[in-house]
């Protein structure tokens, strides 16, 4: 069983980890102009941060809604092989957002913030 520092580490990592993620995938698909590298780097990071998380009590929701992001980054990665509309960028910006405000919610080390992971 975990305890709450244990859980709070983890999601810390897993927020810095997705951070990271999230500015490499937006360098690159300004580089390629392929909007799917946000589905190719992230979902993986969400679903393993969602398996991680949901055995928390306290993050459990946390967890949730990282898997609601996964599956709204292979929905929005289907939409953009049929009809070639970037939504996937848009979802990134919704994803920082919300890990933002996690931070916040959660008085969390700034060091993981999105414009500091990578520099």
């Amino acid at each position: 069983m975990h305890s709450e520092l244990d859980d709070q580490r983890v999601l810390q990592t897993c927020l810095a980890h997705l951070t990271a993620a999230m500015n490499t995938s937006k360098h690159m698909t300004d580089i390629t102009g392929d909007p799917t590298l946000h589905t190719s780097l992230l979902s993986p990071l969400l679903i393993l941060s969602s398996d991680l998380l949901t055995g928390s009590k306290r993050y459990h929701a946390i967890g949730s809604d990282m898997a609601t992001f996964a599956m709204a980054y292979s929905v929005r990665t289907a939409d953009w092989q049929c009809w070639e509309k970037d939504t996937l960028s848009e979802l990134t910006t919704q994803l920082e957002h919300y890990i933002e405000r996690i931070m916040k919610n959660h008085k969390l080390p700034h060091s993981v913030t999105p414009s500091r992971s990578v520099q």
